[in-house]
């Protein structure tokens, strides 16, 4: 059974549309800034070839300011074939070079003051139809501000950068196509590690696989931690569900199997019969408790969970106190009110409940509850200064049903709880001796 494919958008196509219009905006950027230097290049260049030639000009310039009768000049004495027309500072055009003169250029210096506070290269559309690229000087000649204009023809200028403006977009256009052809290839490695997931999940629906193996890139460990966590504590979940119902059944028939046999006997008192059969009810009873807590505990998540140690045990010694208060058993403890414990309110009650009440049951009249941390584990201790556990039932008192105290009434279990509890959370449940001279109970359970 494959994952169910959905309508839903493709994230590569996303990925790759969001790449390219951004490349391409950044390629059309870059042609333009590259025409808009090519242009200015162009024009420091040209300014600087006629920079050579200008002086001559200027001094036919100031020829005619000096003789203002002359306002065209002509070509033997003009040697220079530059467009040139010179304005006042009324923007009157008051000379004109003779090339300028027969190409009559008479608009030349409205037209560059309309554009004179852009910024350079200046582009004026003349009387003539042409566009014309404008070097402007300022002068200055018998106290007279006078601003000379260079003209030039533009169409050979405008041929030579639309030749260019082609070859660069041509050139970046090859770009973007290497580059998108880069982009797919990067696209489709980089969401290499999505398919092997969903390859790996589908192995597992499957039933071939456990887990996903740990071969991702660092980014995606604690993805790849979390639903590990989530599919063994499934599997985990499914397994003690599925034991809890077979444990259940055989402790019902066995129960069922002593009752039917109590009210089929004859030999036996009805008193004595009632008083057996409700005993047998009692402990299918404590069966059926016993394996729903059983089911239900240690229900982990992948949301961390984290409860107070110092609220669980302030709700559970007051009860304790009350319920064995004829004994009057001093409780003391060791606990920063800010520790919290890895696991949530419902498991940690259970298991300081458990280990608190045999503390209160089994000791002679203290106990002592401790709860620390390091950078690595959680760990509670809990003793009593009772007769303690002896060595050779150590190894048999965590299993279910296991009596250590067989003077008051029990089932049994409650340490076997606990001990399932602990190994859900992947701890470790040890017992042993107290300074106390009673039972000491240690856990651990690790911090991740």
């Amino acid at each position: 059974m494959q994952l169910k494919k959905s309508n839903s958008p493709s994230l590569i196509k996303q990925l790759l549309a969001g790449a390219v219009i951004i490349i391409t905006l950044l390629t059309l950027s870059l042609a333009w800034l590259f025409n808009q230097l090519h242009v200015q290049q162009s024009f420091n260049q040209q300014t600087e070839a006629l920079m050579a030639d200008i002086p001559t000009a200027i001094d036919t310039l100031k020829k005619h300011i000096d003789n203002p009768t002359v306002g065209v000049l002509d070509t033997p004495e003009n040697p220079i074939d530059f467009m040139m027309v010179s304005c006042d500072k009324n923007h009157k055009q008051i000379w004109s070079s003779h090339l300028a003169n027969r190409r009559n250029l008479t608009n030349t210096c409205d037209e560059y003051h309309k554009v004179k506070h852009n910024q350079p290269p200046y582009y004026v559309n003349l009387t003539d139809g042409n566009t014309y690229l404008i070097y402007p000087l300022k002068l200055q000649a018998k106290r007279k501000n006078i601003t000379l204009l260079v003209l030039k023809d533009a169409n050979g200028f405008s041929l030579e950068y639309q030749k260019f403006s082609h070859q660069t977009y041509l050139q970046l256009a090859l770009i973007l196509a290497l580059t998108g052809l880069f982009l797919i290839a990067m696209t489709y490695w980089g969401i290499r590690p999505f398919r092997k997931m969903i390859k790996e999940l589908n192995q597992i629906k499957k039933g071939h696989s456990k887990h996903l193996n740990q071969n991702y890139p660092r980014e995606f460990k604690g993805t790849v931690n979390a639903l590990n966590q989530l599919i063994q504590q499934s599997a985990a979940q499914q397994e003690r569900y599925k034991n809890t119902i077979n444990d259940l059944a055989h402790s019902l028939k066995t129960r069922l199997s002593s009752i039917r046999a109590l009210i089929e006997g004859k030999e036996s008192e009805t008193k004595d019969k009632q008083e057996q059969v409700l005993e047998q009810i009692y402990q299918m009873d404590d069966m059926v408790n016993y394996h729903l807590k059983r089911a239900l505990l240690g229900r982990r998540s992948i949301i961390e969970e984290s409860t107070k140690i110092s609220e669980v045990i302030e709700q559970l010694v007051p009860i304790l106190q009350k319920l064995y208060q004829e004994r009057e058993i001093q409780f003391t403890s060791d606990i920063d009110d800010k520790l919290t414990f890895p696991c949530n309110k419902d498991d940690l009650t259970e298991l300081c409940g458990n280990l608190l009440e045999n503390a209160f049951r089994l000791c002679s009249n203290q106990v002592h509850f401790k709860a620390t941390h390091t950078r690595k584990s959680f760990y509670l201790c809990i003793e009593d200064d009772g007769t303690g556990i002896p060595d050779e039932i150590k190894s048999k008192i965590l299993e279910r049903g296991f009596r250590a105290d067989t003077q008051h009434a029990g089932t049994g279990l409650g340490l076997a709880i606990c001990n399932e509890i602990v190994e859900t959370y992947g701890g470790r449940l040890s017992i042993s001796r107290s300074k106390l001279t009673g039972a000491k109970i240690e856990i651990e359970i690790p911090v991740n």
